[in-house]
């Protein structure tokens, strides 16, 4: 969310979806100063605040699953990385509000990332609707949430 909405809708945590477990894990993110939570997949680092949460793959929103290939790679200065697009983290978002009982903060996620990616043509209003109709979920059910209705 804070990559696509400029840091208007900022989280303390980091999603990476792998394939590592346990001990893998907590080589890599310990000697960053990371304290591994008794589950296995949550990292919090005291200091920052910031939390890592590493679930397994396939990365997927709601029932629909993604390929490797179907997250573009992105350079960083740091290196390369797979990262979901603003159509995905807003399918993401959306999937989250549909199963969680439509929960108000999550609605605010979806209007906040809509209303800071839609003017840059930043999401793909045919892919998400198709995503949706997959789901069982109506476009009219899509544009209220999204407040699209209000947008053009």
């Amino acid at each position: 969310m804070s990559l696509y909405t400029d840091n208007k809708y900022l989280t303390r945590d980091l999603d990476f979806v792998t394939s590592a477990r346990g001990n893998d894990l907590k080589a890599v993110l310990e000697p960053l100063g990371f304290t591994a939570a008794p589950d296995g997949r949550h990292f919090v680092h005291e200091p920052s605040g910031w939390l890592v949460e590493c679930p397994p793959g396939p990365v997927s929103f709601g029932d629909t699953f993604l390929s490797e290939d179907d997250i573009p790679i992105t350079d960083y200065e740091q290196g390369r990385l797979r990262v979901i697009t603003p159509t995905q983290s807003l399918m993401d978002r959306l999937a989250a509000y549909f199963h969680w009982n439509r929960q108000p903060e999550l609605r605010t996620q979806v209007r906040q990332l809509v209303a800071t990616m839609d003017p840059r043509g930043g999401i793909d209003w045919p892919a998400l609707y198709e995503w949706a109709r997959q789901e069982g979920i109506s476009a009219n059910e899509i544009d209220e949430v999204c407040k699209r209705h209000e947008q053009g």
